[in-house]
């Protein structure tokens, strides 16, 4: 497959179908605090060199709420400045 650039992916088909799916076995539920009613994001737990987006298995992905999301981020920047 050619090169897609990283912001393009999420918006390929490949991408959306592991999303919905990820959503779906979490139950539509945030995995960190049970949030149910904000908006849902599909997160990577780590990232692959060369791997598209949707090439992760589901427990490389976490389906986190906004906030939780932003929280994951802020902690691993924390990590990687130590």
């Amino acid at each position: 497959m050619a090169s897609i650039p990283w912001k393009d992916q999420y918006k390929h088909p490949n991408w959306q179908r592991t999303r919905a799916e990820s959503l779906k076995a979490a139950d539509y539920t945030c995995q960190r605090c049970g949030d149910k009613e904000s908006q849902l994001h599909v997160h990577h737990k780590r990232y692959v060199k060369g791997r598209m987006i949707w090439e992760y298995s589901p427990l490389e992905l976490a389906v986190l709420c906004e906030s939780c999301h932003e929280q994951d981020h802020a902690e691993n920047n924390l990590l990687k400045r130590v």
